[in-house]
């Protein structure tokens, strides 16, 4: 008994119909002819309409047939595009990617330009930016709510046992921000000794503890203990802390080419900490869509001369 419609009923009789006689489309479709001429007598009778006219010279559609040929095609042309999309999914050719970003520096051009790479090269591959803060990106890549990010280490290590990363780039810690109406705001340059008399503003260290670690032993270098205040994980909000006189944040020199309002950015004389910035994701996902956004990464950061615009050579601070 015929209980419904199925694909391969769509199949069978749109192939009758390109090849205008039954025993040509029994023999593509490597079926017995005598099935196939109950396959589609059972299509008929199901639309209630004779699809096929028998000819002397072969098979034609009916004025039904011809109807409905255009809605199987459709059909059978949306099969087979959904099948060749979880293909390229389980083959790692598709899906969606979810990166982390960040903000500052030549930056912004790479990520941009490994975007762009894997968009040729996985064309079918959807990217989401999420606009986590680098602090706390090793966390949510660790949890999976995140595919790949970034995070400025001193050493890999620094980071959680989950995470595997690699280098990208490094570059010192050897900028202050202060409120331009801090009397050491008139200073060309600055030392730990007279940072250490400002209170220093840092995430709670739960959110990055090695980086909480590096910039406490940084200003203990000074012979005297750091006040460090609880900062909020974001740049933009921590620079408004600043600017309203809480006290002063470390910065890569990339970070702090222009002052956030209300601030200044001055060079740190005997700063000792360099940062890699570290490209991350889990251990475990050896998807080949991460593998390929991270190759796309490695040839970003090899070009000599990223595009990079007035706007994106500075720190977004908002």
């Amino acid at each position: 008994m015929f209980t419904g419609m199925e694909l391969r009923h769509l199949r069978y009789f749109v192939t009758v119909v390109a090849e205008g006689n039954l025993a040509r489309a029994a023999a593509r479709l490597r079926v017995a002819q005598s099935a196939l001429s109950r396959q589609i007598q059972d299509l008929e009778r199901e639309l209630g309409a004779p699809l096929l006219a028998r000819l002397p010279r072969g098979m034609q559609p009916t004025e039904a047939g011809r109807v409905f040929l255009a809605h199987a095609q459709r059909a059978l042309a949306a099969a087979d595009a959904g099948a060749h999309a979880v293909r390229d999914v389980v083959a790692g050719a598709a899906g969606t990617l979810r990166i982390g970003t960040v903000d500052w520096g030549e930056h912004v051009a790479r990520i941009g330009l490994a975007v762009d790479c894997l968009r040729a090269r996985m064309p079918a591959a959807t990217v989401t930016f999420d606009p986590t803060a680098w602090t706390e990106q090793p966390a949510a890549i660790a949890a999976g709510r995140m595919d790949a990010g970034f995070c400025p280490a001193v050493r890999l290590t620094d980071l959680p046992s989950a995470l595997d990363g690699e280098a990208l780039a490094e570059e010192p810690v050897d900028r202050v921000v202060l409120s331009s109406t801090h009397p050491l705001a008139r200073h060309e340059a600055v030392t730990l000794r007279e940072l250490v008399e400002v209170p220093m503003l840092l995430p709670e260290r739960a959110v990055y503890p090695a980086m909480y670690d590096h910039c406490v032993a940084e200003l203990r270098r000074s012979g005297r203990e750091p006040r460090v205040i609880v900062a909020p994980p974001s740049p933009a909000a921590s620079a408004g802390l600043v600017a309203a006189g809480a006290g002063f944040i470390l910065g890569f020199r990339s970070l702090m080419r222009t002052p956030p309002p209300g601030t200044v950015v001055l060079p740190i004389r005997d700063a000792s900490i360099t940062v890699r910035l570290f490209a991350l994701r889990r251990k475990d996902d050896e998807r080949p869509l991460v593998r390929a956004f991270l190759a796309c990464l490695r040839d970003a950061y090899h070009e000599q001369h990223p595009h990079e615009s007035a706007d994106e050579s500075a720190a977004s601070w908002s």
